[in-house]
């Protein structure tokens, strides 16, 4: 899986690539840009594990958030949106 272009070269723009190779920039956009496909996938991902620790595991959000490296209001919200998932899945 890709991973997003910022985590990738921190230190350089989009516009620095495309003027280093001779593209546009809307070239190197295409190319670093995660397929819709796997952000999706990987959405899910964060939500299925947001989950099934708070829930299954029955660990506080401050631990699910530390175990995720997110804040406490993205372990809320993510739980939220899998939890309400579930429900419109299994009517």
């Amino acid at each position: 899986m890709k991973e997003p272009i910022r985590k990738r070269h921190p230190n350089i723009t989009t516009r620095e690539l495309a003027s280093k190779h001779g593209v546009c920039v809307r070239t190197i956009r295409n190319i670093v840009a995660e397929r819709r496909e796997d952000f999706l996938q990987r959405a899910a991902d964060r939500r299925k594990t947001v989950f099934d620790l708070r829930h299954n595991q029955r660990k506080p959000y401050g631990e699910v958030a530390t175990a995720m490296n997110i804040t406490v209001n993205n372990a809320r919200r993510l739980f939220f949106e899998a939890k309400k998932e579930r429900q419109s899945n299994s009517r």
